[in-house]
């Protein structure tokens, strides 16, 4: 991974910040006639990210961030034991497998739908999707179709995932955007600490199920509400 790393091009916004009008050039490889202004680089202080009119679409990304966390954490730290409370005690180890291949179909959907409909209605639709198939993950004894809400879980959760990480830089300018995009990867640690322990709250990991569920409607709310679309919109 890390030798196609070095062969990623930078952007030409990018380049001219870091580097300068040279090197803007040798990246373009052509001459740049006109003069342009370089700006300086500020260091941006993560408080911005709550003033200026960014606020909502922050305090959204932070919450999805955080919920998605939670639910991932919370979900595949304890399936043997969520599988075990509704009775399912052999092939544990194999359905766990399963549900952690089921979560490449996600990624690949993600990918396709945040480029067909936009990012908040995918990222909507992720977090819904999650919401509905944990909530039946908890609630429902047919074995058949339990077995499908996993698969279902892990499909959502893990495309709701993929959207994020494309969604979140464009939520702000060059000149924060690694700011933003790094509070929230905070944030979400902050989730992953927190995920393992609420089945040990709760003592029962059914309503912990419940408890991911509520979390992620709520967070297909606030994207619905409050995210800002950037589909083939101009990035400052």
């Amino acid at each position: 991974m890390f030798i196609p790393f070095l062969k990623i091009p930078e952007s030409p916004r990018f380049v001219f910040m870091k580097k300068g009008k040279r090197a803007l050039e040798n990246l373009l490889g052509t001459e740049v006639e006109e003069e342009i202004e370089e700006v300086k680089v500020v260091k941006v202080p993560v408080i911005e990210l709550l003033k200026n009119g960014y606020i909502r679409r922050t305090v959204m990304i932070w919450f999805v961030w955080f919920t998605l966390s939670i639910v991932y954490y919370g979900i595949f730290l304890w399936l043997p034991k969520i599988f075990s409370a509704k009775g399912v005690i052999e092939h544990t180890i194999w359905l766990t497998f399963l549900m952690m291949v089921f979560q490449l179909p996600g990624y690949y959907l993600a990918a396709y739908l945040v480029e067909k409909i936009g990012r908040v209605p995918s990222l909507s639709l992720f977090l819904t999707g999650t919401g509905i198939a944990t909530l039946c993950f908890a609630l429902i004894d047919t074995f058949s179709i339990y077995i499908i809400m996993a698969f279902l879980t892990s499909v959502f959760c893990l495309g709701a995932w993929g959207t994020v990480y494309a969604y979140t830089p464009e939520l702000y300018p060059t000149s924060f955007r690694t700011t933003g995009n790094g509070a929230a990867g905070t944030v979400t640690r902050v989730g992953g600490i927190i995920a393992p322990y609420i089945p040990v709250i709760f003592n029962n990991t059914l309503y912990s199920l419940v408890l991911f569920s509520i979390l992620s409607f709520l967070s297909a709310f606030l994207v619905s509400t409050m995210g800002v679309e950037t589909k083939n919109k101009e990035i400052k």
